[in-house]
């Protein structure tokens, strides 16, 4: 389901970021925050989801924090088998 086109209300819409944006958000102190280059090469490598509408590219950071978090993070070895309490 998509959360743009299936949205009952206008305040459930995710909040749509360009690029220095999305880097302001997602990492609010600039001297951890990752370059503008190297949004640019996640987003041609397709790490990162993106919405391209024209010419213009836009992110929701919420989706980009998610995917951070989990596809990105690097365990220690031994912690990939334990089992984690939720």
């Amino acid at each position: 389901m998509n959360p743009l086109l299936n949205s009952k209300n206008e305040n459930d819409l995710p909040k749509l970021l360009d690029a220095r944006g999305l880097l302001e958000t997602v990492w609010p102190d600039p001297r951890s925050r990752p370059s503008l280059r190297w949004l640019r090469q996640q987003q041609k490598n397709k790490t990162l989801p993106f919405i391209k509408w024209g010419r213009s590219v836009f992110f929701d950071p919420s989706q980009v924090a998610r995917i951070i978090e989990v596809k990105l993070t690097i365990h220690p070895k031994g912690l990939a088998r334990m089992k984690v309490p939720k």
